[in-house]
């Protein structure tokens, strides 16, 4: 199978995945109102970003192991699984203490924070794993991993409401358990390369840290940089409301953003093993062909917001449109910076990724300390729509200057790209 149909069955799967999420931000938003709303997705995305903080980038360090310095999955797979599960352990009290805060994330029951906390480590656990399946370019069971969990929330909140036992406290809970049975479907999947037997080498571990330690700093920046509007919004507004007036809009949003990041996993797992000369080529046809399809999934986002979000969410979120149609200004920008990320991430140069993210997040910030006391949600929409097209700029000039990138080839999808596609499609 060539590289662009298990693109093509990556986008499908996040497609499937993205209408499942879809459907369980609906429920959500109908059952907890947008203070419920608001205050689920605080603290789901506190456990999330501490996740992806301590995961320690052993993730995308497995597939540059295995497929650039060659080395045994077994060992990789086992140092990763046991090394995830000791930072669980060491950062569920840390986490645990932190949703106590109950000025900042409101009342939660002992049985909410537990819950976040072992959701919080399974997310880690699965972050660190599932690249072992894109270093194969084993794509079928990635698509499984992430579907999931997902899936099992739809099931388990439909079941929750059938029955009426559906409460916030629940709704933590069910989460908790959706992303266990994803970590069991990709242990199962795993299990020929996972031998427990096998001791934690710190002499293979550390490099894999050191290594990863760059990559998850980029990771945790490139998440941070989604979910910070969630935290700043809370701090200045004291609204649970205007959280998840935000919530919504940036997840509609970052539908587009799921078929980015998943396709952004095989090209690192592609161009890590690449020459040069033909990463950069490749880069710039990638880069033309995501152009093409943000201008036109974002103008019809745009367009149908405000029929979609009263109709699915309910008139009460009606102010989460204004708030979309912003946000999808930078949600296209980050879109395009996938390959450009990619890229220097599989030419050995996380840094740069890191650098870029440094500056979105400061201009981000910055304008979000001006806009959302005053204007909320919206301000922060603005603010996230301004950085990240100022940090695609930076990423598209870095890309030139380090790597020899042409920006005006980047812009403009050909018709030799589309016989290209078209050829690869037809090819066995």
């Amino acid at each position: 199978m060539s590289l662009l149909k298990k693109g093509v069955l990556t986008t499908f799967g996040t497609g499937a995945n993205a209408a499942i999420n879809f459907a369980v931000g609906i429920l959500l938003a109908r059952w907890l109102s947008p203070d419920g709303l608001g205050q689920y997705a605080l603290v789901i995305s506190a456990a999330t970003l501490t996740a992806s903080l301590v995961s320690s980038g052993l993730g995308p360090a497995c597939i540059y192991y295995l497929n650039n310095l060659k080395k045994d999955p077994r060992e990789v797979a086992t140092m990763s699984l046991k090394a995830s599960l000791l930072i669980a352990l060491g950062i569920a009290p840390l986490l645990g203490g932190a949703l106590g805060i109950r000025s900042y994330f409101g009342d939660l029951t002992n049985w909410a924070v537990c819950a976040a906390v072992v959701y919080g480590a399974a997310v880690l656990t699965v972050r660190n794993l599932a690249p072992m399946l894109l270093a194969a370019l084993d794509v079928r069971r990635h698509v499984v991993v992430s579907i999931v969990p997902s899936l099992g929330l739809l099931g388990l909140i439909g079941a929750g409401i059938g029955l009426d036992l559906f409460t916030l406290e629940t709704a933590w809970m069910l989460a908790a358990s959706s992303q266990l049975a994803g970590l069991a479907v990709l242990i199962w999947f795993l299990r020929n390369h996972i031998d427990l037997r096998l001791p934690l080498r710190w002499a293979t571990a550390r490099p894999m840290f050191a290594y990863g330690f760059k990559l998850n700093v980029a990771a945790f920046a490139n998440l941070l940089g989604v979910e910070m509007g969630l935290f700043l919004v809370k701090q200045f507004t004291q609204n649970f409301a205007e959280v998840g007036y935000y919530r919504t809009g940036i997840r509609v949003g970052s539908i587009l953003l799921m078929v980015a990041y998943a396709v952004g996993p095989l090209l690192y797992s592609k161009w890590a093993s690449a020459e040069q000369k033909g990463r950069i080529l490749q880069v710039e046809r990638v880069s033309r062909v995501f152009w093409l399809l943000v201008l036109v999934a974002v103008t019809a986002l745009a367009l149908i917001a405000p029929f979609l979000i009263p109709f699915a969410y309910g008139e009460e979120f009606l102010p989460a449109v204004r708030i979309l149609q912003i946000l999808l200004v930078g949600v296209g920008a980050r879109f395009l910076l996938v390959p450009v990320f990619q890229m220097f991430q599989g030419g050995g140069s996380p840094s740069l990724v890191i650098l870029v993210q440094a500056v979105n997040l400061t201009v981000m910030a910055s304008l979000m300390f001006l806009l959302a006391p005053q204007y909320g949600g919206l301000g922060a929409a603005i603010a996230f729509a301004v950085s990240n097209t100022v940090s695609l700029g930076v990423g598209y000039i870095l890309g030139a200057s380090a790597y020899g990138i042409r920006i005006t080839q980047c812009l403009i999808i050909t018709r030799n790209d589309l016989q290209y596609i078209r050829s690869a499609l037809a090819a066995e």
